[in-house]
C-alpha cells in the first residue's frame, strides 16, 4: 500500500512544508507561518490476490466466483487493507530556535485477514473436503479516531529534532484477539465439527448482534466521542539533517501509542468444539426453495456476547528517509515499516523531481510485498503563498483495475507565509 502517501509527496518535493511533518516531526519548516487545509490521502492493498484473480465474467457478463481462476491453495492467508487520512487543519509556526506544530486529522485503517479456505468451501462446498480440516479464519481489525495534536521543533545548525503529542479519540474500532475456526466434516458419517477459539472487541462499529443478526456502522468523520469516549494517545519522534550542501537524511517513528475503548464496548466470543450431523454447503447454497442453514451455522458458532472496556496499542510507523537536492532537480527515497496494522507492511520508494518556476512534477517507483512494479506520478502548483500538490503512486494501476493489488492518491491545499 502507499502508507500515507500525501507524507511521502511532500518530502520528496525537497518543501519542508507543514504537511512533511506527518511522516517525521522534525523536518523543519521553511516558513514563519505555514497552513495546510483539507489535505486527503487515501489507499488501498490486496495483499497476494487481485479482484480479477479470482472472479471470471460468463457469456452474459455477469461476474462470478471462479474456481478454476482462483488457483488458491488450502491453508493460504490473504489480506485486504486500506486507509483514508483526512487532515482539517494544520498549523505551523517557525521562530529563531524552534517551531510549534498544532493540529487536527481523521485517521481511519482496516485490514481483514481471510483463509484460502473459506472461499474454496464457498466455491466448492464441503463435500471435496471430506477427512480434512479447513481453517475459516476471518480477522477484521479496523480503527477510526480523530487526532488533536502539539508539537515541537528545535534547530541545532543543520540537524532538527521533533516530537509530536497525540490526543486520539476513538470513533469506531474492531478488534480480533483470537481467530481459530477449524471446521472438519467426518469422513464416516458427513458431520461437520467446528473447533473455535474466537474473540472479536468492538466499540461504534458492531451495533447490534442478537438473534443472530448483525449491523455494522461503517467509520465516517464524526466529533461525536470527541473529549468524552474512547480516549488515547500518541507519540511521534524524528531527527533530520544535512549530510552536506546537497544531501538529507531522516529518520522518524510516529504513532506509538493507545486507545482505550470504553464507548459501549462489545466482546464476542465463540470458545470450544460444536458438531452438527452435516449437509453439503454447496447443495444448501444453490437451494432455490427458500431452505436456511443460518441456524445451524449459528448452532455450530454458539457466540457469546459481553460488554468490556479493552484497550488496543498503535504499533507505529517507522521511516528512513533521503534526498539529494540540486537546484532544478530532487531526488529522494524512502524505506517504511507500518506496523499500524495487525499484520504489518514494508515497502519503499524513490522518486525524480523536476523544478521549475511555478510548477514542480515528477514520477515514482514503489516496491511491496507481491507487487514490485508500481509507477506514480506527482505534481505541485506554487503561486505563492498557496501551493497545490497531487500524487498517484500506480498509474499503470488504473488502467488495469481487475489485476490490480494496490494504489493511492493524495492531494492537499497550502499555504505559507
Amino acid at each position: 500500500m502507499g502508507d500515507l502517501v500525501a507524507q511521502e509527496t511532500s518530502y520528496f518535493f525537497g518543501d519542508s512544508a507543514i504537511i512533511s511533518t506527518y511522516i517525521n516531526p522534525a523536518l523543519p519548516l521553511n516558513k514563519k507561518v505555514q497552513v495546510g487545509l483539507a489535505n486527503l490521502d487515501v489507499g488501498w492493498n490486496s495483499g497476494d490476490i487481485s479482484y480479477g484473480d479470482i472472479v471470471s465474467k460468463n457469456a452474459a457478463g455477469n461476474r462470478y466466483l471462479d474456481p478454476v481462476e482462483a488457483k488458491l491453495q488450502l491453508g493460504g492467508i490473504h489480506q485486504f487493507s486500506w486507509y483514508a487520512d483526512i487532515r482539517t487543519l494544520d498549523l505551523g509556526f517557525r521562530f529563531k530556535k524552534f517551531g510549534i506544530l498544532l493540529g487536527h486529522g481523521f485517521r481511519h485503517l482496516g485490514q481483514v485477514a481471510f483463509s484460502s479456505d473459506l472461499l474454496l468451501l464457498y466455491l466448492h462446498g464441503n463435500e471435496p473436503y471430506i477427512g480434512k480440516t479447513l481453517n475459516l479464519e476471518v480477522t477484521p481489525d479496523i480503527n477510526a479516531y480523530n487526532e488533536l495534536y502539539v508539537g515541537g521543533q528545535y534547530y541545532l545548525k543543520t540537524y532538527t529534532f521533533g516530537i509530536k503529542y497525540k490526543l486520539l479519540y476513538g470513533i469506531a474500532n474492531s478488534n480480533t484477539e483470537a481467530s481459530k475456526l477449524d471446521l472438519t466434516t467426518d469422513e464416516n458419517y458427513y458431520e461437520l465439527f467446528l473447533d473455535k477459539d474466537y474473540t472479536l472487541r468492538s466499540s461504534g462499529l458492531v451495533n447490534y448482534f442478537e438473534n443472530d443478526s448483525i449491523t455494522i456502522d461503517f467509520p465516517r468523520l464524526t466529533f461525536d466521542n470527541l473529549f468524552y469516549n474512547n480516549r488515547g494517545f500518541a507519540l511521534d519522534l524524528g531527527f533530520s539533517g544535512k549530510v552536506s550542501s546537497h544531501v538529507d537524511v531522516s529518520l522518524s517513528v510516529t504513532d506509538l501509542g493507545r486507545i482505550k475503548w470504553d464507548f459501549t464496548p462489545r466482546k464476542f466470543t465463540a470458545q470450544g468444539q460444536s458438531k452438527f450431523s452435516g449437509f453439503d454447503i454447496l447443495q444448501f447454497t444453490k437451494d432455490t426453495t427458500g431452505f436456511s442453514i443460518q441456524d445451524s451455522l449459528s448452532e455450530l458458532l454458539n457466540i457469546e456476547r459481553s460488554i468490556e472496556t479493552y484497550t488496543t496499542p498503535l504499533g507505529g510507523m517507522f521511516t528512513l528517509g533521503g534526498k539529494y537536492i540540486t537546484k532544478r532537480w530532487t531526488f529522494g527515497g524512502i524505506i517504511q515499516y507500518n506496523a499500524l496494522y495487525k499484520k504489518p507492511i514494508i515497502h519503499s520508494t524513490i522518486s525524480a523531481i523536476r523544478k521549475f518556476k511555478f510548477l514542480e512534477v515528477g514520477a515514482s517507483g514503489s516496491i511491496y510485498p507481491n507487487s514490485i512494479f508500481n509507477i506514480g506520478l506527482m505534481a505541485k502548483v506554487n503561486m505563492d503563498p498557496i501551493a497545490f500538490y497531487f500524487s498517484l503512486s500506480n498509474v499503470p494501476g488504473i488502467f488495469n483495475i481487475e489485476r490490480t493489488r494496490n494504489n493511492s492518491g493524495s492531494f492537499g491545499l497550502m499555504a505559507r507565509f
